[in-house]
């Protein structure tokens, strides 16, 4: 480790301390944040539910504005049977993209809505799907920039080699991104035949730049399980910086992650059929989750230079079950991916 490491920690301590308490996080402004009309291509404004039950039923739908004329879509579905359906196009112009988000009360209640076409995984056989659905919090928000131990933070940053050019280039990639439990109640229709959703959930709410295609690579792992502790971990490799962070719910108390690490065979553009993952917290325990990927729906972005597997599966922690989201991320040039 450099020598000037501790220094250079204590001082981006420091800054950071010093911009949370500048810049506090609002909720309310932050839920009904506004994508400015003079926005470019790199700018998002994503929402995401993530819902996942023990019976192995899954539902993920993502609606992102990106700039002022675009919007990428996700649907994606996995019943109990292992029948699994998703939407073939992800990007579609502002105005005629098939999904919808609603705020009905920060930090309470969202409506969400898709309503387009989609196909079965296996056979690329077409369907019409249609989702209304809503969700309602069971837990607060956990926001990155502010809730996030600032240690790690300052850890990760102090590690890397500084420039005028690493700051700005940390500068320019800043966002806004929290997250938080709950339940997802509705109706989806899979060509004409309805079915009830009652699932619990996550959604997450981010903003800011993102260009894909300045992503490494990134594993993002969230364990729903059922007796309502919740697990999130994430990896992700910058060409500037490398960053891991997460939390642990249990109980209505969080804890951050504070290292985490997949054991198993981890292939560029895929996702392990089963691995372990291995996760410190800030508390000084160490948490040991069996991962068992039972579907992976891909989203290529940006032309194909970043592809996102979302894989959703099966959890295993302290003996306990649970079922979510097994993310890998690959950037196109197989050099970005070491």
């Amino acid at each position: 480790m450099n020598i000037f490491y501790p220094l250079k920690k204590a001082l981006i301590l420091r800054s950071l301390n010093k911009r949370r308490n500048a810049h506090p996080f609002l909720p309310d402004e932050a839920e009904n944040y506004t994508m400015p009309a003079d926005a470019d291509e790199h700018q998002n404004n994503s929402y995401y539910f993530s819902c996942h039950n023990a019976a192995g039923n899954s539902l993920l739908v993502r609606h992102a504005q990106r700039g002022p004329k675009s919007v990428e879509v996700w649907f994606a579905y996995r019943d109990a049977a292992g029948r699994a359906v998703m939407s073939g196009r992800q990007l579609y112009p502002a105005g005629e993209e098939p999904s919808a988000v609603k705020c009905v009360e920060p930090g309470a209640e969202w409506a969400f809505s898709y309503d387009g076409e989609a196909q079965a995984l296996s056979t690329g056989q077409p369907m019409r799907a249609k989702l209304d659905a809503t969700f309602i919090a069971s837990g607060g928000i956990f926001e990155f920039g502010h809730d996030v131990d600032a240690r790690i933070m300052a850890d990760a940053i102090a590690r890397e080699k500084w420039s005028r050019a690493f700051f700005a280039e940390l500068q320019s990639n800043d966002q806004v991104h929290y997250e938080q439990p709950g339940r997802v109640k509705g109706t989806l229709e899979l060509d004409g035949e309805s079915a009830a959703i009652d699932l619990p959930a996550m959604r997450d709410h981010s903003f800011g730049k993102r260009d894909w295609n300045y992503m490494n690579k990134h594993f993002w792992l969230m364990a729903l399980m059922e007796d309502g502790r919740q697990l999130n971990a994430n990896m992700v490799s910058y060409p500037v910086l490398k960053l891991t962070t997460g939390y642990y719910l249990d109980g209505g108390r969080t804890v951050c992650v504070e290292q985490a690490h997949i054991e198993g065979i981890v292939k560029p553009h895929g996702v392990p059929e089963s691995f372990e993952l291995t996760v410190s917290l800030a508390d000084g325990r160490t948490l040991k989750a069996a991962c068992r990927c039972e579907e992976v729906f891909p989203f290529p972005f940006a032309d194909g230079a970043y592809t996102i597997y979302e894989g959703v599966g099966a959890f295993e922690l302290e003996g306990a079950r649970g079922r979510g989201v097994m993310e890998f991320g690959w950037n196109r040039d197989p050099a970005r991916c070491v």
